[in-house]
């Protein structure tokens, strides 16, 4: 993901989301994938976007969800994750 954001990404193709006290560079992706319909693979980058930085990547099938709400709840998720490998 690293080599396409590089490649591919640049700062005016991204949108800005607010979550929290935070702002995040988004980039949606919002196509088939593989084998799978109707997918949105979020690439996102906190403050600003960094095509050196790895981005953190998001895949959603829920077409519903509004990019806060993806990008909220997979921070939660990945918040957690890093909680329960610190404590194990």
């Amino acid at each position: 993901m690293s080599d396409f954001a590089a490649t591919y990404i640049e700062n005016a193709d991204l949108c800005s989301v607010p979550v929290e006290n935070n702002r995040y560079r988004v980039y949606a992706y919002e196509r088939p994938l593989a084998d799978t319909e109707n997918v949105r693979v979020l690439l996102s980058w906190e403050d600003k976007f960094d095509a050196t930085a790895s981005p953190f990547c998001i895949m959603c099938k829920d077409q519903s969800l509004v990019l806060v709400t993806i990008l909220s709840m997979a921070l939660i998720v990945s918040g957690l994750y890093n909680f329960l490998s610190k404590i194990s």
